[in-house]
């Protein structure tokens, strides 16, 4: 479980959400450039970006959470209707250039149930997912939303996914995991060590310079000094590697004041191909979503391409997501198959993805629509944002027996509620404060809704990120044009 940085702190307050918009229409006099936006780390200003991430973020009711800033310790306050969006706006506020700890004050408040249906459908939620072995005894406790997991497991790492997973059910108060771990081989502190490193080194978004790992007893204790929040949420999801019983971070110091000169020269990058195979031959090693898989890796023109067979389709999306990681990596070609073993009706396909999408908290709410077709999932239906259509793919690979899911969910366009000025404001804005965009030579062009970003960057994480922050901006389309400053990259942008 993520610890945040809790200290005491006088609190700068920002109440008025109407703020936080206008801010667009006053910055509209800004140069053509994401450098007239400037560098400023002022509390307010901070309470203000959070503000913003909150409020486009359509799983979070921004009108319900408080956002208290000092020296940059962020405080989040209120009430929110599940466990989900409490975590979602943690994510959100750690996207913010400046935050440097997140305590969390959120309370839970979600719909009331009947315990017996609550634990009726978390049983069902576990048996649809394919991380719940058959070698595994999970009991379930339900009482007034509050959810106490009992049993055991063969991993650590599954003894979190599983808590994880029950939270996404609708219902859920809070989890009070006391499942026991059985490893069938155990491993020493020296080799959880030696591979929580190698995660860390070979993660995209972690430069791991000023990181140390202290194990004893398979608690993992990182320490050092890191840029952003960001990268302290990502550092300790990258160091669960089997055997893992938790990991802590609350010494890992968030200094903005290392960002510019560190992050210029990005993450750790590897030019040669044998390496990268090698690097993305450890990664697979040591993450125990696919570490029971033998992938096949070919790696030319820093395309990696993965083959094999794999049980399920989180495996295999897993396997796309390390890739992707790994520095050195700019491609995927993903032709892992997914064999299942016995093959499930598509009927009853259908019906665990219904149920599994009518479960989730915040997709509840909508209507879908669910077509199997031998072990092939299609989703249709409407929602509003981004991150619930690409959520509902996720619950929907997650579901044991699925192959493939075709996601033909529709978002509601909201992008006619801006002008071409506004989305390039607010572009601005959010390459302002993010915590991987450091150039100041980007320059933005928005036209119909399609925004062109042109100039120089540092890195190619540099690059990733400034066309995420141009989607998140509004663009309906971005056209990418950055270059970046490295003349062994130069050659193939």
């Amino acid at each position: 479980m993520l610890r945040v940085q809790r200290r005491k702190a006088k609190i700068i307050t920002v109440a008025v959400p109407l703020i936080a918009m206008l801010t667009f229409v006053f910055s509209i006099a800004a140069g053509h450039s994401a450098k007239a936006a400037g560098r400023a780390y002022s509390d307010a200003d901070i309470a203000l970006a959070v503000e913003r991430e909150i409020l486009y973020d359509e799983t979070v009711p921004q009108q319900r959470i408080d956002i208290l800033v000092k020296d940059g310790l962020v405080v989040l306050d209120g009430i929110v209707p599940s466990l989900l969006a409490r975590e979602r706006a943690v994510e959100r506020a750690a996207l913010v250039r400046g935050v440097r700890s997140i305590t969390n004050n959120i309370k839970v408040i979600p719909v009331v149930r009947q315990n017996a249906d609550l634990k009726k459908d978390i049983e069902a939620a576990l048996k649809a997912n394919p991380v719940s072995g058959s070698n595994d005894t999970l009991k379930v406790q339900v009482k007034d939303g509050s959810v106490t997991l009992k049993g055991t497991v063969d991993s650590w790492t599954k003894r979190r996914h599983i808590e994880r997973h029950v939270m996404g059910v609708r219902g859920v108060r809070e989890v009070k995991n006391s499942l026991a771990v059985d490893l069938a081989n155990p491993r020493t502190d020296g080799e959880i060590k030696t591979d929580v490193k190698a995660a860390l080194r070979w993660d995209r978004w972690v430069t791991p310079d000023y990181i140390q790992v202290e194990v004893k007893d398979g608690m993992v204790k990182l320490t050092g000094t890191v840029a952003n929040m960001f990268e302290q949420l990502h550092a300790h999801d990258a160091a669960w590697v089997r055997g893992v019983k938790d990991v802590d971070v609350t010494g890992l110091e968030v200094e903005p004041i290392i960002d510019e000169e560190m992050r210029k020269r990005g993450p750790t990058f590897i030019k040669d191909e044998g390496k990268v195979k090698e690097a993305l031959a450890d990664a697979f090693a040591i993450d125990p979503r696919v570490s029971d898989y033998q992938i096949g890796i070919k790696v030319d023109y820093f395309t990696a391409t993965l083959t094999g067979n794999v049980h399920d389709l989180q495996a295999k999306e897993a396997a796309e997501e390390i890739a992707r990681n790994t520095p050195g990596v700019w491609f995927v070609r993903n032709y892992l198959k997914v064999r299942p073993g016995k093959p499930t009706p598509d009927k009853v396909l259908a019906d665990r993805v219904k149920d599994t999408l009518h479960r989730d908290p915040i997709l509840n709410q909508y209507g879908f629509d669910v077509i199997a077709m031998d072990g092939t999932v299609y989703l249709r239906g409407a929602v509003d944002s981004a991150f619930e259509r690409h959520n509902a793919g996720v619950l929907a690979q997650g579901v044991r027996g699925v192959i493939a899911v075709k996601n033909r969910i529709g978002i509601e366009d909201k992008t006619t509620r801006f002008q071409d000025y506004e989305i390039r404001q607010n572009i601005l804005e959010e390459l302002r404060w993010s915590p991987f965009v450091l150039s100041d030579d980007i320059e933005v062009g928005v036209e119909d809704g399609i925004a062109t970003l042109s100039g120089t960057v540092y890195s190619q994480r540099e690059r990733d990120a400034a066309v995420q922050n141009a989607k998140e901006g509004g663009a309906r389309i971005v056209i990418n044009r950055l270059s970046i400053e490295d003349k062994f990259l130069k050659k193939f942008f």
